[in-house]
């Protein structure tokens, strides 16, 4: 006798998920968490599920793999090209291990383990001579970099999530075309996912000038759905001595005027010194694997981008070090950085962050530290941008309620990421405080060690504190019922994020 349509259906269904539930414990090597929250989806919710799963959790991860290993295999052609920069970090790490070289700053002493760190994992270059300067509004970050964008003598290297075909994005990509009919090279990378809405037929006439525009892990039809493993980070370097990074894409809602979300409140930073080197590096590395112009990598190339190679050729005084992390990494740098930060505060802890979803090491760093008497302060969004996941973030706000720590609302949207301790150290990039941040995006982060910075950092956290709602255990409570078990169901789901 034959079998029915919904028999059949029943049937493939129950096939699949077999399939799949195979796959997933014995196959795919995923952590515990994602994998019980996978099985979860699966059995409970079968349909949905496992739709997501063959498209999220197998049919993605191949792609991924596939995408990890061609980055992986670019960083490694064009490794040469920074044979002598990292010489020259050995060279100083070795002297600054050995006690050869003052510190500008003396707390920096109680950091060197942390600068020792970042040098093994990463081979960072620790330098002393930077300064900086932070910006909290975008319009003055967006003057500044229009400005050194139009004086500009040898080369424009921009890398960006999003970078919007609106008002600002036009006035930069003017600039760009300028500079590039002036001979300067210019070179501008965006991520394929962050900015595939907007029409790149905006940079037709950069490239007619001479401007070179890639996109980084370009998506087909096969991978469409790869929502991950994106190019998250935000890197500008002007003349080998000027850089930028942190949290601010290239777009008008960065001003506040999308009227969706406002105010926004975002925080960048303007580098000149040595530390440029390893934006400039971090650029190159990307540019080459979402391009291959092998030109990048010469002689002449090595040049033109990396100056500053001397660390007397900059009068700044701040010691910083460029990080980075993305899944082509295991070692989730930027993450043990800051877990680093908060295991080793005497005082207190301040973290800005748009998203909040630690994992398990995370949290318990927090609360070791909260409960040892570390006086943490945690500032979340008041206004969402993503609503399911500023759920899942709330989800995380008893446990902080609970170990003491303090938790305020900006009345806003803040999508600042820093976090600083002791009024000694600080650091200010482009990761999130959640586990696709640290996990699944490639992120770049600024690590400063200098006592003046870092109590600016504070007090910019502070002046917004003023302007913030701070929760409470009672007024926490106080939520909706259907506030508290939405925050429970999708919170079950974190691991798969």
């Amino acid at each position: 006798m034959p079998y029915s349509m919904p028999e059949i259906a029943m049937i493939v269904g129950v096939v699949l998920a077999v399939l799949c539930v195979i796959h997933l414990v014995f196959l795919a090597h995923r952590d515990p968490f994602s994998t019980i929250a996978w099985l979860v989806s699966i059995v409970f919710v079968p349909v949905v599920g496992l739709v997501f799963y063959i498209f999220f959790g197998v049919g993605i991860r191949t792609n991924t793999n596939r995408m990890i290993r061609k980055k992986v295999r670019a960083d490694k052609e064009i490794a040469g090209a920074f044979e002598e920069y990292e010489n020259q970090n050995k060279r100083y790490m070795e002297s600054l291990k050995q006690g050869e070289i003052a510190l500008n700053d003396p707390n920096v002493q109680n950091y060197l383990s942390h600068i020792g760190m970042h040098y093994h994992m990463g081979g960072n270059l620790f330098s002393q001579n930077n300064n900086v300067t932070i910006y909290t509004d975008a319009i003055d970050h967006y003057e500044a970099l229009l400005a050194d964008i139009q004086e500009a003598k040898s080369s424009i290297n921009l890398l960006y999530f999003i970078f919007n075909n609106d008002e600002i994005g036009n006035e930069i990509t003017n600039a760009l075309t300028e500079k590039a009919k002036e001979g300067v090279e210019v070179r501008l990378c965006i991520d394929a996912i962050g900015s595939f809405l907007n029409d790149t037929r905006m940079f037709q006439d950069l490239k007619k000038a001479g401007g070179k525009v890639s996109l980084f892990n370009v998506y087909y039809l096969f991978n469409i759905f790869n929502i991950n493993y994106r190019n998250h980070r935000k890197i500008a370097v002007i003349d080998g001595v000027i850089g930028y990074t942190g949290g601010m894409n290239i777009g008008d809602e960065y001003m506040g005027l999308d009227r969706r979300i406002t105010p926004w409140r975002d925080t960048h930073l303007r580098i000149t010194g040595a530390a440029v080197l390893g934006l400039q590096e971090q650029f190159v590395k990307d540019w080459y694997s979402a391009s291959r112009e092998r030109a990048v990598f010469t002689v002449k190339y090595r040049e033109l981008f990396f100056k500053h190679k001397d660390q007397d050729a900059a009068n700044g005084t701040v010691g910083m070090q460029i990080i980075s992390s993305g899944p082509d990494s295991a070692t989730e740098q930027i993450k043990r950085a800051i877990i680093k930060i908060i295991a080793s505060a005497q005082n207190d802890v301040f973290i800005q962050t748009p998203y909040y979803i630690p994992d398990p090491a995370f949290t318990e760093a927090i609360l070791t530290a909260a409960m040892s008497g570390v006086k943490v302060s945690v500032m979340l969004p008041g206004v969402p941008d993503k609503k399911m996941v500023y759920r899942v973030t709330k989800s995380s706000v008893q446990a902080l309620l609970d170990c003491g720590a303090r938790v305020y609302l900006y009345p806003g949207f803040l999508h600042a990421k820093m976090v600083v301790a002791d009024d000694s150290i600080a650091t200010i990039g482009t990761c999130n405080m959640d586990m696709r941040s640290f996990r699944h995006h490639y992120e770049v982060n600024c690590m400063i060690y200098d006592s003046a910075t870092a109590k600016e950092c504070r007090e910019i956290f502070d002046a917004d504190a003023l302007e913030s709602h701070e929760l409470t255990k009672e007024s926490f409570a106080k939520r909706s019922v259907f506030d508290k078990m939405s925050e429970q169901v999708f919170r079950l789901f974190t691991p798969l994020l």
